[in-house]
């Protein structure tokens, strides 16, 4: 039976009488997810569910219950004497596996949460049908700020990787991929290192490569490296000769075109038997987000001659990638674009609170 909202305010409305007899017809496990969808059919079924309570069907209604948020349900399945257990996982119709904490997490119920620990529930289990990532980031994609304290008191490690299409990640550097100030805030105050390398590097490299300037601004007034070394090539295609692979984090600021950078194709579809078509580059004019990144990184102190020791290093093969057959116009446009910045650095540290 399905235990939709719809289905739930159908139902509230019949006579007592009536629901006691439809329940008579119903699964134990279907009688047990239909109780726990409405208050009103909770109170007129219970005691029907009470009666046919045994250990088997406890343990099909705690997940439903755990994802509806019903507390005194799940306190009861999960005490004596029906002792579910609160930390084993639970393989769904589906063959996802699923757990009671997560399913609680997942819909925000922190009372819920809170009572599963008790009773040993895993807090660092992760979410295997997702991209593995910890319960946390599920609390934090929530905005579900108690739930994500509840976890992190429980030894959560607000520093552990999960993998995002199979390259490595925490909740800091995830923040910082999409710009979310207030996500990245509250990290760094639980604990979360900056300085932890991920896809592109520590914390202010992803920031920089998202261009998200209010976010390098509050990583680099939290003490951040503007001398940061830099992952600037992200996903392998074969290239002749090789660009720079890494570099300071000025140079993924300046997003160069860089040979053999998966990330540089012009689509999913540019495969290297189908031949590497590569983003133009774009120099001049600047983005205004990414001319205020590296005005934040100069203000900071960034230096620029390591940047330039790289670039002259690879400057045949850059010029080449970024469409520019003369190299002196390739090294003077990337001139320009630091003047640019610069010209806005001595007050970019207002524009953004510093």
């Amino acid at each position: 039976l399905p235990s939709t909202p719809r289905m739930s305010g159908y139902l509230t409305g019949l006579p007592t009488e009536l629901l006691l007899l439809i329940s008579r017809d119903l699964s134990d496990g279907s009688l047990g997810s239909l109780a726990i969808s409405c208050r009103g059919l909770n109170l007129v079924l219970q005691s029907d569910l009470d009666a046919r309570l045994t250990p088997t069907v406890a343990k099909e209604i705690l997940l439903p219950a755990c994802a509806s948020g019903k507390f005194n349900t799940v306190l009861k399945v999960i005490s004596p004497p029906y002792n579910v257990s609160a930390t084993l996982p639970v393989i769904l119709p589906s063959g996802r596996v699923n757990t009671p904490l997560q399913e609680a997490v997942t819909h925000c119920h922190r009372d819920v949460a809170e009572i599963l620990l008790s009773h040993g529930a895993d807090p660092n289990y992760r979410c295997e049908y997702y991209q593995n990532e910890p319960l946390a980031f599920l609390a934090a994609y929530n905005q579900d700020w108690d739930t994500m304290h509840l976890l992190l008191d429980h030894g959560v490690d607000i520093n552990a990787e999960y993998f995002f299409n199979g390259l490595p990640e925490t909740l800091i550097h995830s923040a910082c991929n999409v710009g979310d100030l207030e996500k990245a805030q509250i990290f760094v105050a639980c604990g979360a290192n900056i300085e932890q390398q991920g896809i592109y590097g520590d914390a202010l490299c992803h920031a920089v490569k998202g261009r998200h300037p209010a976010v390098v601004a509050f990583l680099l007034g939290a003490g951040a490296n503007p001398n940061a070394r830099a992952n600037l090539v992200t996903g392998w295609l074969p290239a002749t000769p090789p660009g720079p692979t890494t570099g300071p984090v000025l140079l993924l600021a300046l997003d160069l075109a860089i040979p053999g950078n998966l990330w540089d194709c012009q689509s999913e579809f540019d495969y290297p038997w189908r031949g590497v078509s590569f983003t133009p580059w774009r120099g001049m004019p600047l983005d205004p987000a990414q001319r205020d990144v590296i005005a934040l990184l100069l203000a900071f102190g960034a230096e620029t001659d390591s940047t330039w020791t790289v670039i002259r290093n690879h400057l045949h093969v850059l010029a080449e990638s970024a469409g520019q057959r003369d190299e002196d116009m390739y090294v003077k446009e990337i001139e320009d674009m630091l003047h640019e910045a610069q010209k806005v650095s001595s007050h970019v540290r207002e524009q953004y609170a510093l």
